[in-house]
């Protein structure tokens, strides 16, 4: 699980659907199908374990760009869907505090999107890196 740990609430595949394109978003902790998700060493995917797909922030990434919503997409290996967790790149022990960077757009990490509200269903980004409280997580093994 992917937990903000200000505001204790999770990454979330929404309604835990396996659409192709389905938003991820922030919710609370239930441990429903929608909020397990695995890390692809090879690559570097985090993947749905329900659905066995990854989260993607959509078309072709334009670094240039700040705001890519998250969605789950049919794995691809593409870049949009490939993160360096902590900066390491891989996943041990439990991290605590880390951000989630995407592997082609290296300034861009995963975000609650607008960094003012905690409440369930606040849309998922990829955004610039700016270190609040709103990009960072803490990675629990379920």
């Amino acid at each position: 699980m992917m937990v903000n740990p200000d505001s204790g609430r999770v990454v979330n595949v929404a309604n835990g659907s396996c659409a192709d394109g389905t938003n991820i978003n922030l919710w609370d902790r239930n441990y429903s199908n929608g909020q397990i998700f695995c890390y692809d060493p090879t690559t570097k995917a985090l993947i749905n374990r329900h659905c066995n797909k990854a989260i993607d922030f959509g078309a072709w990434p334009n670094c240039e760009v700040s705001l890519h919503n998250l969605v789950l997409k049919t794995r691809s290996g593409h870049t949009t869907q490939g993160f360096h967790v902590g900066g390491q790149g891989i996943m041990g022990a439990n991290l605590q505090n880390v951000v989630i960077t995407n592997k082609y757009c290296t300034n861009h990490v995963i975000d609650i999107e607008g960094g003012t509200s905690k409440e369930n269903g606040t849309n998922m980004i990829v955004w610039p890196s700016h270190g609040g409280w709103n990009q960072r997580w803490s990675i629990e093994y379920v």
